[in-house]
């Protein structure tokens, strides 16, 4: 059995990410309610209507990026032996489990983050869908991982389409 090892530096990105969200919602909010000015954000905000949409901006923000956090820490364990894969939410504990046999196979793609780093990733198709990824941006062991799914079907290269992994990431299966 295999399981996922986190790339560290994505998790420093991914506890880190959030806080300028939360910050900014922190300090718009106390500059509203409390008059109290932690960073002054604009002196030309002055209205009840724009102050309300820059708390309402820097909630929206926050809430997404603590999502997108959330969402992504997935551990994944594959036991070859038993020819099962789960996916395991590390913060909710929400667990899918896939037989080998219940997939039809599996796509692999790339992307580029940051300038020329590479990252791979692999999709796991179920009747035509793609259901779940595992990515060599989050994993250290993305290598140990792709050798243990070897007894699933590949079914080729596909162009990667970020709107797909954002579909795939928010728990929508996305036709291959």
């Amino acid at each position: 059995m295999v399981k996922s090892k986190y790339n560290l530096s994505m998790i420093i990105v991914l506890t880190i990410y959030p806080i300028p969200f939360l910050f900014l919602f922190i300090t718009s909010l106390s500059q509203f309610l409390f008059s109290y000015n932690i960073v002054n954000i604009d002196n030309r905000i002055h209205s009840f209507s724009q102050v309300c949409s820059t708390i309402i901006l820097f909630f929206i923000l926050s809430f997404i990026s603590v999502l997108i956090t959330i969402l992504n820490t997935v551990t994944v364990s594959i036991d070859s032996f038993a020819k099962t894969i789960e996916f395991k939410n590390f913060y909710t504990r929400k667990s899918y489990c896939y037989n080998f046999s219940d997939l039809d196979g599996y796509v692999d793609t790339y992307y580029y983050l940051n300038g020329p780093k590479v990252y791979n990733i692999i999709y796991l198709i179920k009747q035509g869908k793609r259901i779940r990824k595992i990515s060599s941006n989050f994993y250290s062991n993305y290598d140990e991982l792709l050798l243990e799914i070897k007894n699933i079907e590949y079914l080729g290269y596909r162009e990667f389409k970020q709107i797909k992994d954002f579909k795939i990431l928010f728990g929508q299966e996305v036709s291959d």
